[in-house]
């Protein structure tokens, strides 16, 4: 008999006696004296949490000490969510995002659910570790800081004939509903209520890409979603592919991913 979904967020809570209202977690499967260097230059206002989501990869080196000692530290164990073994859940790559019950890693909104869980912030900004900024950081959080929206991100779009082409519109989406808009989110900001409306929906047997489910999710529930639209310049400087080479950051204060530079 598996729990009830409340049931499930019962038996979560909060390591923290103090909640902030905004956490910012750099999420990586790797670690180096770069990517110290880069998660120590992502200042944030006083007052706000800031956390790395470890997410390692088999096929890269070890996480080195300096991390696990780290006090920002969160250990892989923000991807055991239970859920119903027999739900599949998002799904960013080839392999079962559920195993053993629990929901695997291979999702950039595993981060989100821990902080929303465990920390208890009312807003979480999720940045994976190659998303690069040309600016000051403080400046960035600060912007948004008395924004309301339930997501952040980049590269907001609808389902249209201009890009119907996308591969994850449809491919391993088993959802009640049609995907009809998607986002590029290796950079985002999450609110805690949206953030438990998508678990939900992943414990009632949603799955598909999270660049098409999260933003579908929020729209289809009447969230608000807004295009930080401000900070880049379209795909131009927040892509998949190509990688992005330190001398290429040429504009100021501007969002860039991918820059495997600090790897």
């Amino acid at each position: 008999m598996f729990m009830s979904f409340q049931e499930l967020l019962d038996t979560y809570y909060s390591e923290y006696q103090y909640k902030p209202k905004f956490c910012v977690v750099m999420s990586t499967h790797s670690w180096s004296d770069a990517l110290e260097n880069h998660y120590q230059s992502i200042n944030v206002p006083v007052g706000w949490r800031k956390a790395i989501a470890y997410d390692p990869d088999p096929r890269r080196p070890s996480v080195k000490d300096s991390i696990q000692s780290n006090p920002q530290y969160i250990p892989n164990k923000y991807n055991k969510i239970p859920l119903n073994p027999n739900v599949l859940a998002v799904c960013d790559t080839q392999s079962p995002p559920v195993q053993d019950g629990q929901i695997r890693t291979g999702s950039t909104c595993m981060p989100a659910i821990h902080a929303a869980l465990t920390i208890g912030c009312e807003y979480t900004w999720c940045i994976e570790f190659d998303v690069g900024f040309t600016g000051n950081w403080l400046k960035l959080f600060e912007f948004y800081e008395h924004d309301n929206s339930d997501l952040l991100c980049t590269n907001l779009r609808t389902f249209n004939d201009d890009n119907k082409g996308w591969y994850w519109w449809e491919n391993k989406w088993n959802c009640p509903i049609k995907a009809h808009t998607a986002a590029f989110i290796p950079i985002y900001r999450i609110s805690r209520k949206l953030t438990l409306q998508f678990m939900e929906c992943l414990y009632n047997g949603w799955r598909g890409h999270s660049e098409a489910l999260l933003p579908t999710i929020a729209i289809e529930y009447k969230y608000s979603v807004k295009d930080m639209i401000e900070w880049y310049n379209g795909k131009n400087t927040m892509r998949f592919r190509p990688i992005f080479e330190r001398q290429d950051l040429k504009e100021s204060n501007r969002l860039y991913h991918p820059c495997k530079f600090n790897l």
